[in-house]
């Protein structure tokens, strides 16, 4: 009764035809597209596993690739707006996508790589840059879903992409666009290079898709030389194509890989235009007259480019000790927690478990979850750290994540203020209620600051500020920090 819902099966150890594949694909659950998708990966793994003719074997991928390109809208809608760690069925789903992407990859992968070069030589070479650029997308496109969710890239994906693009370069074909595509496989490389020494786990919900997209649109300004490279060495990054890493910062770099293995990837007149398009937008000139998305008037579109910008730099940066003996703090997660739990409320902010300290910074820490509950974390999000060891607080945003596995979770979290203070902001206008707010004095040449809910302020504003039993009449001189759950406001007396 239920022999409509189960597709065909093919027969024999012979790669189906493929005529056979458009009958299955035929058979495949359409309502379902978690079903469909684990269909087509067992499909896919007995397929990359049994011989058969490039010529054959790259029809009847293509033929499994339109199936899953319709598929993925599906399920990636399934994990928009996803927090960490994934809950379980949000993982699975992940998981089967991610899946789909690499045994489609793995069959392009083997179908070109294995093509036979005589046969290339035969006139062959142009119809295996398609398929050069469809492995290379999928290989991006499976990257693309590990930085969303905060997961380290597989190896095997890194190691594809080297070989795919040093076997373009050796045909010729890097900068050869693909025609179903208009995408070249130097232009594919450039962008999974940029996204990754963009450093993702850094970048707020939604951020990823506007670099992606900016990547699109601007990352031809990046290009790649054979080493040396003349300067400096900032805004130029060493990719070695034996490793299954993207590559490092020359200014970072442990060793130089022989000639041959070694590319360098020079960013400078990206980052020049990034910071441009900041200070463009900063200066009220409208998106689309710079080539941008109407949406990047929003506050947050100019300090992504300059966090993007900071990062294409490739400068060294200053290593935090790691510790032997690992300390323990307990974290308070969201703004109102946080205040609760500093203000000293009956029942105080949420305790979110334990943490240990993997490193710390002159002004922030790494921290990895131990043990006990915890709510969902997202970069941006303002967290309390207290150390009972120190009897100290701090208050801090969450800068960086990683979550490999449902038990696993790391985080890396600067401080915004020192010494901070529960306090209240009273409203301008008779009837409203106070705002939570936190309070930090002046000190050591820093001026006084207060970190109030996003959107709350606005420059020049008047803030009337109640913090142990006193009120104090300020006025908002600038921002120092504008993020999606919190501004930080440089203030003065009014």
């Amino acid at each position: 009764m239920l022999s409509h819902l189960v597709p065909v099966a093919l027969g024999g150890g012979a790669e189906p035809t493929p005529d056979e594949i458009a009958a299955w694909l035929d058979t495949l659950p359409a309502h379902d597209a978690t079903a469909s998708s684990r269909l087509l990966i067992e499909k896919l793994v007995v397929l990359n596993r049994t011989p058969g003719t490039p010529r054959s074997r790259l029809r009847i991928l293509d033929m499994l690739r339109a199936r899953a390109e319709r598929l993925r809208p599906r399920l990636e809608g399934e994990l928009r707006g996803a927090m960490l760690p994934l809950a379980p069925p949000v993982r699975e789903t992940a998981h089967v996508l991610e899946k789909l992407l690499k045994e489609l990859a793995a069959g392009y992968v083997a179908a070109v790589l294995d093509t036979p070069r005589p046969w290339l030589a035969l006139g062959l070479r142009r119809q295996v840059q398609g398929p050069i650029v469809a492995a290379m997308a999928l290989v991006v496109a499976r990257l693309a879903l590990c930085d969303r969710l905060h997961a380290r890239a597989p190896a095997s994906a890194w190691q594809d992409l080297h070989r795919l693009y040093r076997h373009a370069r050796e045909l010729g074909a890097h900068q050869r666009n693909a025609e179903a595509s208009g995408a070249s496989p130097e232009a594919l490389y450039v962008r999974a290079l940029l996204l990754a020494f963009a450093e993702p786990s850094r970048l707020m919900p939604g951020e990823h898709e506007r670099l992606q997209q900016y990547v699109i649109d601007f990352g031809h300004l990046a290009s790649i030389v054979e080493p040396p490279i003349r300067g400096d060495g900032r805004c130029a990054f060493l990719v070695d194509l034996r490793r299954d890493k993207p590559g490092a910062a020359f200014a970072r770099r442990v060793e130089t890989p022989p000639a041959g293995d070694r590319l360098a990837l020079l960013t400078r007149p990206l980052v020049e235009q990034a910071y441009v398009h900041m200070a463009r937008l900063r200066s009220g000139v409208s998106p689309e007259t710079l080539g941008l998305p109407a949406d990047a008037v929003a506050a947050g579109y100019p300090a992504l480019l300059a966090k993007a910008g900071r990062s294409w730099r490739g400068e060294r940066r200053r290593r935090s000790p790691r510790f032997t003996f690992r300390p323990r703090v307990h974290l308070s997660v969201g703004f109102d927690a946080a205040w609760r739990s500093l203000a000293g409320c009956a029942g105080e902010g949420a305790d979110e478990g334990e943490w240990t300290i993997q490193n710390e910074s002159a002004d922030g820490f790494a921290l990895r979850f131990a043990r006990g509950a915890h709510r969902s974390l997202v970069v941006g999000q303002l967290v309390l750290v207290r150390s009972r060891e120190r009897d100290a607080t701090y208050l801090c945003v969450v800068r960086r994540v990683q979550s490999d596995g449902p038990e696993h979770l790391e985080i890396g979290v600067q401080q915004v203020v020192s010494a901070a203070e529960a306090a209240r902001w009273q409203p301008e206008f008779a009837g409203e209620g106070a705002t939570a707010v936190f309070f930090c004095a002046e000190a050591r040449g820093a001026p006084a600051r207060v970190v109030a809910p996003a959107g709350r302020a606005r420059a020049n504003s008047l803030l009337v500020v109640e913090r142990r039993d006193r009120t104090m009449s300020l006025r908002a001189r600038r921002f120092a920090e504008r993020g999606s759950v919190a501004d930080v406001i440089e203030v003065e007396p009014a």
